[in-house]
């Protein structure tokens, strides 16, 4: 109660804080905080279930740079929810309860109305366009990021960075517990495997290996290199003890025409050791190879943006990605869509954005349409969150107003999924899968 009180004191104080050290511009303290709302609603089929949840949410960071070369931050993130009921409702018919919802709160894992969470405490260290980070906090990486839905994916341990080359950077992380986004709480990285959901087993069965995957810690590394004006590579690769091996290869071609772009993405995982657990049935990785080739054309016109996608997975094995530890870097990723878990995938997107100013506000918007070609949500084996093929839109619009430094921002987000196969009556599949409306509506103040 008593750290509940200090950080809503700290929140409630933070905006005059701001305003002071951006007067006097001087401080070696920077302090920065977001105040908002969440809304979101899943509408199902016919007589299925529908969910929906609300929450209030809050983050304050502040960073303080005590010599040029080193610099002390720290972040608090609290959210508060005062009706359970849409995210308690259970489904008649399936049993099945929310999925989008269940992520901004997770009762298994929190209790009461409010939860909060340190995910940054850290030193800084430079040194010649090289930093050093020690303790708690986030990057942006392909497998692990933020995605802050409501806590960001944070990551504990050591992590070295170096931009002293021209042409060339180099990063390497040494992780030894993760904070995942649903709950907020650092665990070993082998504990933070399967603190969201777990999927089925090649059998059909609720998959075992939450809590039983043996790994003590991550290694991530990343080489960026410039080839030429015209061409970029970045490699990437997550080794994780005794469960797997992720490598990431992805490069960028600049035509002569230089608002077009050309993408491509290899990943190639193979399992280590027995995947997590000598037993088979409390395993994380039981196949020994999966693959995924991406491709991607993009257009910049003026204010506007289009993009077209492709996505294979191979059948050689599912493609784990832990969705605790962010969102999927497939060239294919909408927004409440993963197929991360899956083998034997083909996946097309088209995308389009378009982002413009007025006198009095700034706005952005994009669309996009997918379209997941699934093996059959009942081949467990290649489909471990017996996700069925389907046709995804979406659609967001930001609205930003320039009035009063452009604190506000406000976001809605529309989605169907449209379903692509044949399920006969097997409801367990579609509710929260397929033929569902969806809805999210997001505001902020920013500080």
């Amino acid at each position: 109660m008593i750290k509940r009180f200090i950080l809503l004191l700290v929140l409630l104080s933070t905006p005059f804080l701001g305003k002071a050290q951006k007067e006097t511009n001087k401080s070696p303290l920077s302090i920065k905080g977001v105040l908002g709302s969440r809304y979101i609603s899943t509408h199902n089929r016919g007589e299925l279930a529908d969910f929906n949840a609300l929450i209030g949410q809050g983050m304050l960071k502040a960073s303080y740079k005590a010599k040029p070369w080193l610099k002390f931050s720290v972040q608090f993130n609290g959210v508060y929810i005062p009706f359970k009921d849409g995210l308690l409702r259970v489904d008649a018919a399936t049993g099945s309860g929310p999925i989008y919802e269940g992520n901004l709160w997770n009762d298994r894992l929190m209790s009461g109305n409010t939860q909060f969470s340190l995910p940054v405490l850290n030193a800084e260290l430079e040194f010649k366009s090289q930093f050093l980070t020690l303790g708690r906090f986030t990057k942006e990486s392909p497998i692990i990021n933020p995605e802050p839905w409501p806590f960001p994916n944070t990551m504990e341990g050591v992590w070295y960075e170096n931009y002293s080359a021209e042409s060339t950077s180099w990063q390497l992380g040494i992780i030894r517990r993760v904070a995942p986004r649903f709950s907020g709480a650092f665990e070993v990285v082998g504990e933070s495997i399967g603190v969201g959901a777990t999927g089925v087993d090649f059998d059909g069965n609720t998959a075992q290996y939450r809590g039983q995957i043996d790994a003590g810690l991550m290694l991530i590394a990343n080489v960026q290199q410039q080839l030429n004006e015209k061409a970029s590579m970045n490699l990437w690769n997550y080794f994780v003890p005794n469960v797997t091996n992720t490598f990431i290869a992805e490069s960028k071609l600049h035509l002569a025409d230089p608002a077009i772009n050309i993408s491509g993405m290899a990943i190639v995982q193979n399992r280590l050791g027995d995947g997590g657990n000598a037993a088979e049935s409390l395993t994380y990785q039981r196949d020994d190879l999966a693959l995924y080739l991406g491709l991607r054309l993009e257009k910049h016109l003026e204010k506007n943006v289009f993009q077209m996608n492709l996505s294979r997975i191979s059948a050689d094995g599912r493609l784990l990605l832990p969705r605790e530890w962010g969102r999927e870097p497939f060239y294919t990723f909408q927004r409440r869509t993963r197929v991360e878990g899956a083998s034997d995938v083909w996946a097309i997107m088209l995308r389009w954005q378009r982002s413009w100013v007025t006198d009095k506000s700034l706005y952005r918007f994009f669309t996009s349409i997918g379209k997941n070609k699934m093996p059959l949500a009942t081949d467990y084996p290649k489909n471990k969150y017996t996700l069925p093929s389907h046709v995804h839109w979406d659609a967001s619009l930001r609205y930003q107003p320039i009035a009063g430094d452009g604190k506000i921002t406000a976001e809605i987000y529309l989605a169907y999924r449209f379903l692509a196969e044949d399920i006969q009556t097997n409801y367990n599949v579609l509710i929260n899968r397929a033929d569902f409306f969806h809805a999210d509506i997001i505001f902020n103040y920013n500080f």
